[in-house]
């Protein structure tokens, strides 16, 4: 796997999902929250701490880390705000190209954020997180490559035939061929 690739993604995991780790830890004791606010923190809490799971395996177990990885970048990519709904996550890194009622615009932090809210009365606001994307489309690559080569340099398996059952040994009198027939014995 690509060194750069691999840092960047455990550094934006790990180091994110602490810091979101820390941020909800922040809001849950500091602020009054109401019942429906600590269950949307609670949940930020373990899809931060999926991604920190997802960076620590892309150590441990590359393979599965590249499909955890994956899955968490994934969950990066939309940023929604409307009326009825409204969500925004980031771990690490963003830079968000968005579509809102006035225009285009774009944004770039550094840190952790996460915001979901149900009936916000928000205007429309449609983006996408580039760096959550091509790290997403990255990994995906790594990933389907890592399979593709794991299946391929495994040995297959010989078949072996009712009728025909080979030797390897030398035999002096097949010209010391490396392989000999050996016939079955009937009874």
């Amino acid at each position: 796997m690509n060194k750069l690739l691999k840092t960047t993604v455990i550094l934006f995991q790990i180091g994110g999902g602490l810091l979101g780790l820390v941020l909800i830890g922040r809001a849950i004791l500091t602020e009054q929250l109401t019942q429906s606010l600590v269950l949307v923190h609670v949940g930020f809490f373990f899809i931060f701490s999926f991604g920190i799971v997802a960076g620590v395996a892309l150590i441990k177990k590359p393979v599965l880390g590249l499909f955890l990885s994956a899955i968490f970048q994934a969950i990066q990519v939309p940023t929604i705000l409307t009326s009825t709904i409204s969500y925004n996550m980031f771990s690490g890194a963003i830079f968000c190209m968005y579509w809102h009622e006035s225009g285009w615009g774009s944004n770039f932090y550094l840190g952790s954020r996460y915001y979901f809210n149900l009936n916000s009365g928000t205007t429309c606001l449609f983006g996408i997180n580039i760096i959550a994307l091509i790290l997403f489309v990255l990994l995906i690559r790594e990933f389907l490559y890592k399979v593709i080569v794991e299946n391929s340099c495994q040995p297959r398996q010989r078949r072996v035939y009712k009728e025909q059952n080979f030797e390897q040994m030398q035999d002096p009198q097949s010209d010391y061929s490396p392989i000999r027939h050996r016939v079955p014995k009937h009874s």
